[in-house]
């Protein structure tokens, strides 16, 4: 789930799952007018975790006491948010929201992605599925040229 904050107050939440929700915010992060009120994106994250047996450290079956389901998986109420905020002073900000899906064969975790284009400079941040830390790149591209997610 991605948070877009824009300069007049307003925060839109994005799920990239739903299709139609998707295409439109798509649509509005090709507008130069809709990027330049943007003041920051955040991917907020559920935590969600595996039970380890304390003696042998080996993944356990989690059974619920009221239903008696089992499963190795667990949502423990408890999230993260990771932000990306405007840069002050640099022009030509530009930011991309993108859904990773997980692949097992090609070793892909997956997770929400923000890039943020900042003058000759992107920043990558990735937060992965079942993790509770995210990931943070920084990387000097140099001036870009062409956008293809603008028209």
């Amino acid at each position: 789930m991605f948070k877009i904050n824009t300069r007049d107050g307003l925060t839109i939440k994005a799920d990239l799952s739903d299709e139609e929700q998707a295409r439109e915010i798509i649509r509005r992060l090709k507008d130069r007018k809709y990027q330049e009120g943007i003041t920051g994106i955040s991917v907020v994250r559920n935590c969600t975790g595996k039970f380890r047996c304390p003696s042998c450290n080996k993944a356990t079956e989690f059974v619920c006491s009221r239903c008696g389901n089992a499963t190795r998986d667990a949502v423990c109420g408890i999230g993260a948010q990771y932000s990306i905020s405007r840069p002050i002073g640099i022009p030509g900000v530009f930011y991309q929201i993108e859904a990773v899906a997980p692949d097992r064969e090609a070793r892909i975790r997956g997770g929400e992605k923000i890039i943020c284009f900042a003058g000759d400079i992107k920043m990558v941040l990735m937060s992965h599925i079942a993790q509770p830390a995210a990931r943070i790149t920084l990387s000097k591209t140099g001036k870009r040229r062409y956008n293809p997610f603008v028209d």
